[in-house]
């Protein structure tokens, strides 16, 4: 009978202890689903935060891109691309002046021309070249600017300079930081009037433009910047003179005005921008063949439309 509650009592403890290890075999493979679930819920809360930062850092981007962008040169830029006839401007892009611009660092032009010359067909035709060049460096920036007597806005300097800066740090994380602290310091204090001067917009472009290999800056227009185009001029003169890396290439466009040359031809190497023969024949070729075909023009002979079009580029002479 002893022997038999001894027996009976061991296979209580063990049946108890099986029990206990399947409780805890059960209680250890429930901690793995739980940590399975805390670290789903944990990286789940991360993604969250990860959205949110980008949220807020966008947020934030756009904010400095409103405040900096006051006046988009795109519009201009695309009015003056939709102008350019085909190939035209070859002889500027593919000559050697602008080649020595383009290629050696901390070089300077100065492109000057009569009213209706194509000055700011010309400057797009010059961004665009410096942008295709660039395409497969992202260390090389480009910025560009038109200044318009139709707006007031884009006559003044800070507005220049804030747009050149606006359109850098698109192209560069460590520019938009440098842009966004400048920014803090404007926007986030208690002066809500607060305004960027000209001169530390050159201090921060500088430091922006460091951040590139090599940046190329344009700007159009100089001459329609009203009792602005004296102060403008110098301004981004002293930009481009008083840089310390050589990683300012910068391209100038006006009408040929004393004010203008006085200050940038020592320091500017200088192109007469006026029609050149081959643009001419391909913008006349272009008209008269969408006349022609829109039944604008019609021509009982074919051969008077290289006649119309080799008196209208003989005739033209610089216009």
């Amino acid at each position: 009978m002893i022997q038999d509650v001894q027996r009976y009592n061991q296979i209580i403890h063990t049946a108890l202890a099986a029990d206990s290890l399947a409780m805890l075999k059960h209680c250890l493979s429930r901690q793995d689903e739980i940590k399975n679930g805390l670290d789903k819920i944990s990286l789940t809360a991360e993604r969250i935060l990860e959205i949110q930062v980008k949220i807020s850092h966008d947020a934030k981007r756009n904010q400095v891109l409103r405040d900096f962008g006051r006046v988009n040169p795109r519009g201009e830029y695309e009015t003056n691309r939709k102008l350019r006839q085909g190939r035209t401007g070859l002889w500027l892009t593919q000559g050697p002046d602008f080649d020595f611009w383009y290629s050696t660092p901390g070089s300077r032009l100065w492109c000057s021309g009569i009213p209706g010359a194509g000055k700011s067909v010309l400057a797009v035709a010059m961004t665009e070249e410096c942008l295709q060049r660039n395409a497969q460096n992202t260390r090389k920036a480009v910025a560009y600017f038109f200044c318009t007597y139709k707006n007031e806005s884009s006559q003044h300097s800070t507005t220049i300079l804030s747009s050149l800066c606006m359109q850098l740090e698109m192209q560069s994380e460590s520019a938009f930081q440098i842009l966004q602290e400048y920014h803090d310091q404007l926007f986030s204090g208690r002066d809500l009037s607060a305004r960027p001067t000209a001169e530390t917009l050159a201090q921060k472009l500088h430091l922006i433009c460091a951040c590139f290999t090599r940046t190329y800056i344009i700007v159009d227009g100089l001459d329609e910047c009203d009792h602005r185009v004296a102060a403008n001029v110098e301004c981004l003169a002293k930009l481009s003179l008083l840089q310390g890396y050589d990683v300012i290439n910068m391209a100038l466009s006006s009408r040929d005005e004393i004010i203008i040359r006085q200050r940038l031809k020592n320091d500017f190497p200088h192109v007469e921008i006026k029609a050149h023969t081959e643009d001419l024949q391909l913008y006349v070729a272009s008209e008269l063949s969408e006349r022609i075909a829109s039944k604008q023009l019609r021509l009982r002979d074919q051969s008077l439309k290289d006649l119309i079009m080799t008196r209208l580029v003989g005739e033209v002479k610089g216009i």
